[in-house]
């Protein structure tokens, strides 16, 4: 007969974020479950009442935290010989057999087990975790390793109850894009896997043109980017167009401006190149400015996000779309990036982060560099015949022009892989 040995916790439970503070008689979580050791691989789980029910796991991993959802026990587990993590559930889809009633790693990395080492972890992680349903009644486990990113893999299965009352285990396909998906490859995990989604690509915009064949209103249109997921999370901004003038008429004769109450049978039409096609999506939003020295100015979102289909496409915004009124902090909103977390817990609904840390860098070389940047004086002459010069809404879009005697304030602009996101430093001049 098995001998089930395992602790006893005399000194109660323990919910100090300090683990020097932690006792050897003492548990952090109860949660009305246990897991414990029976020789070796094989492991116990135990509720309240005592009822328990034995697996086995994968040879040369232990169990680091597990977490009960929806009848199935999702656990992370550590090798200390490979220093991988692996993800996996009891019961699980028969991937190979019939059995479901046995503790399987997610079928999901490389078209095999989730289990990879590409996390960087040298020693055995203080683990937290929180499990999450996904649109696709899959879910998704989330889990800090202390001083690490947070990250999130999702279980590409959903549960079901049939009709006698039993369970199924239903394995999904694999989703469009990869960012923060269903499916993962060990070249692209450790991106693909953060809980916090980014992109190392920066979005090149440029105006191909301002075109009949829409009903924009008359005013200066101002296009921003964030990459999307197909589970719509979305990154900081990745892109931002130049000003895109609308106005009526073709010549010089007929071109005037209006306002907001106007329609122009005007497009505007850009080019976007150098697509992370790792997203889903492209989630864009426009600031419209009209009226005299753009005295009305709008925030307006794209309800619709935009499916990414390549590393280069093009935006055509017409005015027949459907856009939202948003307020100006729904796009300025600066998503904080971190470079570790030690522990998650859910409260209605909102995943909390504790004992957060962001990256940090020194910005002293980026000022003296800034510094020592000397522009000087470009000048392009613009045809002031037909509808050359500012007549031309491309040469507004890449030409911007000033009155003279007029200041202008010159910046370096400086991109941070980590961030995903840009800083700018003050040109000094000459």
């Amino acid at each position: 007969m098995d001998q089930v040995t395992g602790n006893t916790f005399g000194g109660g439970f323990k919910k100090d974020i300090s683990d020097f503070v932690l006792k050897n008689n003492q548990i952090r979580f109860g949660y009305n479950i246990r897991v414990f050791n029976q020789e070796g691989t094989n492991f116990v789980v135990s509720n309240i009442l005592g009822t328990e029910t034995s697996f086995s796991i994968t040879s040369g991993f232990i169990p680091v935290q597990a977490r009960e959802h929806n009848n199935v026990l999702y656990l992370v587990l550590w090798n200390n010989t490979t220093k991988e993590i692996e993800v996996g559930s009891y019961p699980s889809p028969a991937y190979t057999g019939s059995d479901n009633n046995l503790y399987r790693p997610f079928n999901n990395l490389d078209s095999g087990a989730f289990r990879t080492a590409n996390y960087g972890i040298a020693s055995q992680p203080v683990v937290d975790m929180q499990i999450q349903d996904d649109y696709d009644r899959s879910v998704n486990v989330i889990f800090t390793m202390k001083g690490n990113v947070p990250r999130i893999v999702n279980s590409k299965f959903k549960v079901d109850t049939d009709t006698a009352g039993n369970k199924t285990y239903t394995v999904l396909s694999d989703r469009s894009g990869t960012a923060n998906s269903n499916s993962y490859t060990s070249s692209s995990v450790e991106k693909e896997t953060r809980l916090q989604v980014a992109s190392d690509k920066i979005l090149s915009v440029s105006l191909t043109g301002v075109q009949s064949g829409g009903k924009l209103k008359p005013g200066n249109y101002t296009y921003v980017f964030h990459y999307m997921t197909e589970d719509f999370n979305m990154t900081n901004v990745v892109g931002q167009s130049f000003a895109c003038q609308v106005f009526f008429g073709n010549s010089s004769n007929t071109i005037k401006g209006g306002d907001e109450t106007q329609e122009t049978d005007k497009r505007n039409v850009l080019a976007l190149d150098n697509i992370d096609t790792d997203f889903k999506y492209l989630k864009v939003y426009c600031l419209y400015s009209a009226g005299q020295d753009g005295l009305l100015q709008q925030y307006l979102e794209f309800t619709s996000p935009i499916i990414i289909t390549g590393s280069s496409m093009s935006l055509i915004h017409t005015g027949f779309e459907e856009l939202a009124e948003v307020s100006q902090d729904t796009i300025n909103v600066d998503y904080a990036n971190l470079s570790g977390v030690d522990t998650i817990t859910q409260v209605n609904g909102y995943l909390l982060l504790g004992g957060i840390k962001e990256f940090s860098y020194s910005l002293t070389p980026f000022r003296q560099f800034a510094q020592g940047v000397r522009p000087t004086l470009g000048i392009k002459t613009l045809s002031s015949s037909g509808t050359g010069g500012y007549l031309d809404p491309s040469n507004t879009y890449n030409y911007t022009g000033y009155l003279a005697k007029k200041v202008i304030r010159l910046q370096w602009s400086s991109s941070f892989q980590e961030e995903c996101c840009r800083r700018h430093f003050q040109l000094r001049g000459s």
